[in-house]
């Protein structure tokens, strides 16, 4: 009997641990949807000039299988520049899907992406005018069956 216990003790933990990691991840999801605000800096070697630390974090179901080999840049960017994003999974590759969200909060799929968005190691770029117009822009970064990676702010200068 206390062997059945435990079985049940145990399953009951890891259920529990399960709906944090979901709530935490749509928690990370709403927060992607909300309006911009503010950028991480970026130099056109890559390079951070300041952080926003709201941007560029990995979601809650990425944390341990996902580092940014270096955060999209360059930033703020010219509409006629292109933006460069890279990371690396730890394990299989997921691999990465850009979206830009517009004013109702939609997402768009970002279309002309030159690169690789799969495997281990997507390393891919898009020309920032699929943004959008000058200002602030949400950029957020999912995985092929639609899961939040990570999101950040892009500024389109004139």
């Amino acid at each position: 009997m206390p062997r059945i216990a435990l079985v049940l003790l145990v399953f009951v933990l890891a259920s529990c641990d399960a709906v944090s990691v979901g709530e935490a991840q749509r928690l990370f999801e709403l927060e992607a949807l909300s309006p911009p605000s503010g950028i991480t800096s970026t130099d056109a070697q890559g390079r951070v000039v300041s952080r926003d630390n709201d941007d560029w974090r990995v979601s809650p179901l990425y944390q341990t299988s996902f580092v940014f080999t270096f955060v999209p840049y360059p930033n703020p960017a010219t509409s006629t520049q292109s933006i460069q994003v890279a990371g690396t999974y730890s394990g299989r590759g997921a691999g990465l899907v850009p979206f830009r969200v517009n004013s109702r909060g939609d997402l768009v799929q970002i279309q002309a992406v030159s690169g690789t968005l799969d495997g281990a190691a997507p390393l891919f770029s898009f020309p920032a005018g699929q943004l959008g117009e000058v200002g602030l822009t949400r950029l957020v970064l999912t995985d092929f069956e639609g899961r939040f990676v990570s999101y950040g702010d892009i500024q389109i200068i004139p």
